[in-house]
């Protein structure tokens, strides 16, 4: 070989080493380049995960933490040297700041054994909009009950603003849109048939009696005059009020109520819950009123009752000879019956459904207790409470359904 050939080997030989090396290198940076998009993904999946969940803060963290463990291999857990999951809650943002150290193999020649990768993912909640809440009031209006007639009237003014204040103060999104039905509820057909000093105003079909006819007072009815059962008039309800485009209305409406008639126990209550059950809830899909082309994307659906009495069974038969008295199709006369249209998706959303109760504690009122089974059914508190507190109460009884996800999106 000559001294040039030499020369030539010699170089060649340093190139191919460099040149190998060069791969080598590339191999060790698209292996670790690999595992960063690995982490980036779980990563991002984690926080997204834990945004879209209504939990606290606390468990924001947990969720994240417990989404990526589970979905990592053991082998990418066991190369972390950083995996941390922070809230800020200025906006409830949750942000990923994680980090591992990726074996190398030819690198590991030149005394590098590993490579460093980091990411970085924020995910960010993002309200839905047209989140819209449905009041049905059932307002026991009997002669006891001019309490709570007034506490509606003292609150009706300024609902929505004060129900959507309160809503913020629970962490909850406010609703863009706040609908009101009140309905007022007396007796069907209340006025047992147990003769002279047993009850106020007692009537019975085979003797007559003296029946309190709202709102003209207690009257003697002669035997046999079906009109007299129960209240006049039994049952009152408005349509949904739009709060505040509505709140006029909804102020007459409650204002042209007092508490009359009853005088006996029990009340037409579950005749008002049905009546509830059947109004015109808004549900999502539907079109979003005063926001033209654009439908409902959220639907709570809620029935508050306030009441001191207890509550006729379906099928009371002194409510059957009312000849006002709703029929068999519209009024099921059993609890079964009551409960299915409580159940049925079609009348009303299942998910963010909600029946809250006010009554005095330690009421004796054994016809309410299949109501307090139902699904979504919650003491919200007592009669004075339901009063006196009412906007905070309800919010409260708001902030325990289900909450709808909101929408969240990544921020790099």
């Amino acid at each position: 070989m000559t001294a040039n050939g030499g020369a030539i080997a010699v170089i060649s030989a340093s190139v191919m080493a460099v040149v190998v090396a060069a791969a080598g290198m590339s191999l060790d940076y698209a292996v670790a380049a690999n595992m960063r998009s690995k982490i980036q993904s779980l990563a991002d999946a984690a926080v997204l995960t834990a945004a879209s969940g209504n939990v606290n803060v606390q468990d924001k963290i947990a969720a994240a933490n417990e989404f990526f463990d589970k979905s990592a291999s053991t082998k990418l857990l066991s190369q972390l040297n950083q995996k941390l999951f922070s809230i800020d809650t200025n906006d409830n943002s949750i942000s990923a700041s994680i980090s591992a150290n990726v074996d190398t193999y030819f690198m590991s020649v030149m005394g590098i054994d590993t490579i460093e990768v980091a990411v970085a993912a924020r995910a960010v909640p993002v309200d839905v909009g047209n989140k819209v809440l449905d009041i049905a009031m059932c307002i026991d209006a009997s002669g006891s009950m001019q309490n709570t007639i007034d506490a509606v009237r003292n609150n009706a003014t300024n609902f929505e603003v004060d129900l959507n204040a309160a809503i913020q103060q629970r962490g909850l999104t406010e609703f863009d849109l706040i609908r009101v039905r009140p309905i007022f509820y007396r007796d069907f057909g209340g006025n047992n048939p147990i003769g002279p000093g047993g009850i106020m105003n007692p009537y019975n079909v085979n003797w007559g009696g003296n029946v309190d006819k709202y709102p003209n007072g207690v009257q003697w009815r002669p035997a046999g005059d079906a009109k007299n059962y129960g209240d006049d008039v039994p049952l009152k309800a408005a349509n949904f009020y739009e709060l505040p485009a509505e709140a006029s209305n909804f102020n007459s409406f409650v204002n042209s109520e007092d508490a009359s008639g009853g005088g006996d126990l029990p009340e037409s209550g579950l005749e008002c819950i049905n009546e509830a059950i059947d109004s015109a809830w808004l549900q999502v899909g539907d079109p979003m009123p005063g926001a033209p082309g654009q439908t409902v994307r959220q639907a709570y659906p809620a029935i508050v009752l306030w009441t001191d009495a207890e509550v006729q069974a379906p099928g009371f038969s002194f409510n059957l000879l009312n000849p006002s008295y709703p029929s068999a199709a519209y009024m099921p006369r059993d609890y079964g019956g009551l409960l299915a249209k409580w159940n049925d998706a079609n009348r009303i959303d299942q998910e963010r459904k909600l029946l809250a109760v006010f009554m005095p504690s330690g009421l004796f009122a054994p016809n309410w207790n299949p109501i307090k089974q139902w699904p979504n059914y919650m003491n919200a508190g007592t009669l004075s409470s339901g009063n006196s507190q009412m906007i905070a109460k309800i919010a409260d009884a708001i902030a325990t359904i289900k909450q709808a996800s909101p929408g969240v999106a990544l921020v790099y």
